[in-house]
C-alpha cells in the first residue's frame, strides 16, 4: 500500500479532467490501507481510465495512523468540537469542501460529487453519510466493501484510553512532549503494543454509530451503492483449504461470540449444528467460501434494507464475482478490492 516515503506532509489530491469545459459528474476516491497506510501515489489509483469516460476524477489523502486517528483527552478539552481522533476525516471533508468550490474549474459539476472508496476509504463513505459536517458536499456514494454493520467505529472514550496508553508507551509524560517528537518517532511501531486506529463516534463529526444515524433519519440522504467480493478472503494462504476438524472448530467457536439467536427463533446452542447441515465438513473448503460469502451478502442485505427503511433516495447492493485474469487468477478468484483495477487502463492483451 506504500509505494513512497511516508511524511506527515500528505495533504494534497490530484484531479483528473478531460476538458475545464461543461459540467461533468465528479467521483472523489478514498484510499484504502486500515486508516495505517495508502496513498493516492499508488499506482492502482489513477484515474486515467474514468477520465477517458467523461468523469473528473479527484483522489484524496489524509492523514493516517497516530496522526489521523489520535485520540487523548486532553486534545478533547482544547477542541472547540470536544472531540479527538477523527482527524483524518476531517481532512476528507477539507477536501470534499475544496472540491464544491473549486470543481467547475476543472469541468466538474459541484452538484454532481461522487464520494467511493473501499476498505477503510468505504468506512469513511459510511461515516461521511451520516456525519452532519458533510451536509451538502456531495450527492451519492459508493462504498466498496460492504456494509457498516461491523466496522471499525471506536468511542471516543476508548480512543482516548488508547492514546494514554500511547502516550506512556512513548515515554512521554505529557501530551506537549509528544507534539514535540519528530514525526518518525511518533509513528514507529511499540514492541508488544498494538494500537488499532479507526474513526470514532465522537458526538460532533459522528454524533453515533452508522445504524442509530439511520435508524434515527439523520443521514446524508444519497443514492448508495455497496457490496462485497466474492473471495475477500483469498489472501489468507488457508482461504478454503480448511480440513474438516479445523472449519467445524471455526464454526463453533465463532458461535460462541456470534449473535444470540438465528433470525429470532434457533436458540444460539443449536446454531453450529443448524449451520453444518448447510455447509458440511464432508466439503469443508467449499463449505468455507460459501459460507463466507452468504455471510458477506446477508450482511450487506440487512444494512441495505435497514437503510431503505428510513432513507428516501435508493440503495444497491452488489456482489462482484470477476476473477481478473493471471496466472494466479484461480488462486485468488474475485480477491479483496478488484474493482479498482478499473479505475486505471488495462493492457489489451491483459
Amino acid at each position: 500500500m506504500d509505494q513512497n516515503e511516508r511524511s506527515e506532509d500528505c495533504l494534497y489530491l490530484n484531479v483528473w479532467t478531460e476538458s475545464t469545459e461543461g459540467k461533468r459528474a465528479v467521483l472523489v476516491w478514498i484510499h484504502g490501507g486500515g486508516f495505517d497506510q495508502g496513498a493516492t501515489s499508488v499506482a492502482l489509483y489513477s484515474g486515467e481510465a474514468l477520465e477517458r469516460k467523461g468523469i473528473v476524477v479527484v483522489t484524496i489523502n489524509y492523514r493516517l495512523g497516530v496522526f489521523g486517528f489520535f485520540g487523548h483527552p486532553e486534545l478533547t478539552k482544547e477542541s472547540n468540537m470536544h472531540s479527538s481522533g477523527n482527524y483524518g476525516l476531517l481532512d476528507v471533508v477539507a477536501a470534499l469542501e475544496w472540491v464544491k468550490a473549486n470543481i467547475a474549474a476543472f469541468g466538474g459539476d459541484s452538484a454532481r460529487v461522487i464520494i467511493g472508496g473501499q476498505p477503510a476509504g468505504a468506512m469513511a463513505v459510511h461515516e461521511l453519510i451520516v456525519s452532519p459536517l458533510a451536509k451538502g458536499l456531495f450527492h451519492g456514494a459508493i462504498a466498496g466493501y460492504g456494509s457498516s454493520i461491523a466496522n471499525m467505529l471506536r468511542p471516543l472514550a476508548d480512543a482516548e484510553k488508547d492514546g494514554l496508553k500511547l502516550q506512556t508507551a512513548k515515554g512521554a509524560g505529557l501530551l506537549k512532549e509528544l507534539r514535540a517528537m519528530p514525526a518518525c518517532l511518533l509513528m514507529a511501531p511499540i514492541e508488544g503494543v498494538a494500537f488499532r486506529w479507526s474513526p470514532v463516534v465522537d458526538g460532533s463529526l459522528v454524533p453515533n454509530t452508522d445504524s442509530a444515524m439511520i435508524a434515527q433519519g439523520r443521514q446524508n440522504d444519497v443514492a448508495t451503492l455497496t457490496g462485497w467480493c466474492a473471495d475477500e478472503g483469498s489472501v489468507d494462504p488457508r482461504y478454503g483449504k480448511r480440513t474438516p476438524d479445523e472449519f467445524e472448530r471455526e464454526v463453533r467457536r465463532l458461535s460462541v461470540s456470534g449473535p444470540a439467536s438465528f433470525f429470532g427463533f434457533i436458540p444460539a446452542s443449536e446454531l453450529p449444528d443448524e449451520f453444518l447441515k448447510l455447509y458440511p465438513t464432508s466439503t469443508p473448503g467449499k463449505s468455507q467460501i460459501d459460507s463466507a460469502r452468504v455471510q458477506n451478502m446477508v450482511s450487506t442485505f440487512t444494512w441495505a434494507k435497514l437503510r431503505e427503511m428510513h432513507s428516501k433516495t435508493p440503495v444497491y447492493t452488489y456482489l462482484w464475482d470477476y476473477s481478473l485474469p493471471g496466472p494466479l487468477r484461480d488462486r485468488y478468484g474475485a480477491f479483496h478490492s478488484p474493482e479498482r483495477f478499473e479505475m486505471r487502463p488495462i493492457a489489451d492483451d491483459a
